[in-house]
């Protein structure tokens, strides 16, 4: 018989230290902060983010020189999971590095003849040609590993992993009833939040909507599959579900895809679906189906699909089969991005330089005047940071969503699933996405992409609390 892989314990003590339990809630009010600004994407906003948690993080790293533990869970069984992230993040330093001209030469020379066309010859000159903007960059890219880092150390309970869950839901949910309820649900626009850009709204519901899925099926009891369920018992099950304490979420998941549709964001749907259906066919891979989840899920999808037809969805399609100036103006960047990577091919720009140097190389066809952004942040990364640093990053969410994948086809438990489908799916629908937009250069975007997958890695290492363990729990709180 197939056993769930090895997880690791409940932690040795019960003792909740004090400084996880504060800075577990300080990283609450970041998240139900970070999307009400703008999504942060202003000076001030990010700032004000770095330094609330890099405040954080001092303090924790102070009481843990105090008073020494362990880290417990992912970090031992999976250590690379934060090693891959850091590597990548701290690849921008390099950028920043002075180096002689005959190293320059060999490393990037279109920065150097850039340089000399500056006039600024001799001496030591860093890769980047923009060092300032590649600081702030990289100081955003520190204040979404710390994020990172704090999520993984913080949740490793789960009562605080479902907390968690929780309070992005809700955040989710805020935007949603927000956007509906300020906006013209019928305007050519589209819905947006408190967001600027209706792809950046659709981005970060594409991140929220699979935690509702996942708080569903973590609610779930185990059930092994023998009888695959029928479309009627799906709906009458769905239908059932309405009635219990599952009902709210379920509703609240409905509205957040509804206002999807209703942002009138192509990518975002497409990228959504396309994951959910991937992870669907993932769950037909798992060693111990369970029908539950199917009765659950698929009914609630169909439900979601019919209500975004009523209210929103023929309007979505009509933008997907119409052909805009903004799309020929997409493609075009996208043309004239490929010549700059080609002359900085393997070391890039210099993060967060790619406004900077972009006016070189933009093609004659386009209509806009100025332009910070790829519309592909695939295309923008290499560009900014080269085949190396696309490289690092693309290895980190590779073993990622390795780590998430075997541990989503093995695990029996339903907690550990339902967290785990989170990380899958709203993590790879943002990737999909940022093949036609900016979504990671919207700081409430990145930190939320961070955190959940966090939250679905924990969900790899969560242990499964046996009886004795949970009578204790019970014991305790009497």
């Amino acid at each position: 018989m197939s056993k769930e892989p090895f997880m690791m314990p409940p932690p040795s003590s019960n003792r909740d230290p004090l400084s996880d339990r504060w800075a577990f809630y300080g990283l609450l009010v970041l998240l139900l902060w970070l999307p009400l600004p703008l999504g942060s994407n202003r000076p001030w906003a990010w700032g004000l983010m770095e330094v609330w948690v890099f405040t954080i993080l001092f303090f924790w790293f102070l009481d843990r020189y105090r008073n020494p533990r362990p880290l417990e869970g992912v970090f031992i069984l999976y250590p690379l999971i934060f090693i891959l992230p850091a590597l990548w993040t701290c690849y921008p330093l390099l950028q920043l590095i002075p180096l002689p001209e005959r190293i320059l030469k060999l490393l990037s020379p279109a920065s150097l003849e850039v340089a000399r066309i500056a006039g600024m010859t001799g001496g030591w000159r860093p890769i980047s040609l923009d060092p300032h903007l590649t600081l702030t960059t990289w100081l955003k890219g520190m204040a979404y590993l710390a994020v990172f880092w704090l999520t993984l150390v913080t949740t490793t309970t789960r009562p605080r992993l479902r907390l968690l869950a929780i309070t992005i839901f809700c955040c989710g949910t805020l935007q949603a009833l927000w956007g509906i309820l300020s906006g013209n649900m019928l305007s050519s626009m589209g819905l947006h939040g408190t967001f600027v850009n209706r792809n950046h709204f659709a981005g970060f519901l594409e991140l929220t909507i699979p935690v509702g899925f996942g708080l569903l099926v973590a609610w779930l009891d185990h059930q092994s599959m023998r009888n695959r369920p029928t479309w009627g018992e799906s709906l009458q099950h769905a239908l059932h579900a309405l009635g219990t304490g599952k009902g709210m979420v379920s509703i609240l998941l409905v509205t957040q895809f509804l206002a999807l549709f209703l942002s009138r964001s192509r990518g975002g749907s497409a990228a959504l679906l396309c994951s959910l259906f991937i992870v669907t066919l993932m769950t037909n891979q798992r060693m111990h189906k369970s029908s539950r989840e199917q009765r659950l899920i698929l009914p609630l999808l169909l439900v979601s699909v019919v209500a975004g037809a009523w209210f929103g969805l023929e309007h979505l399609v009509e933008r997907m089969l119409a052909t805009t100036l903004q799309q020929l103006d997409r493609w075009e960047i996208a043309v004239s991005v490929t010549g700059l990577i080609r002359d900085y091919f393997l070391v890039g720009v210099g993060a967060g330089a790619f406004a900077t140097i972009f006016s070189m190389y933009r093609n004659p066809g386009l209509t806009g005047e100025f332009y910070d952004h790829a519309h592909n942040d695939h295309l923008e990364l290499i560009a900014e940071q080269g085949l190396l640093g696309y490289l690092l990053l693309a290895l980190a969410m590779a073993y990622s969503w390795r780590v998430m994948g075997r541990a989503f086809v093995q695990r029996r438990d339903p907690f550990a699933r339902g967290m785990l489908l989170a990380g899958l799916a709203g993590t790879l629908s943002l990737e999909l996405h940022a093949l036609v937009d900016f979504n990671f250069h919207i700081p409430a975007n990145a930190v939320f992409f961070m955190v959940v997958m966090a939250m679905g890695l924990q969900g790899a290492a969560i242990h499964h609390p046996n009886r004795y363990q949970v009578r204790e729990r019970r014991q305790q709180h009497v």
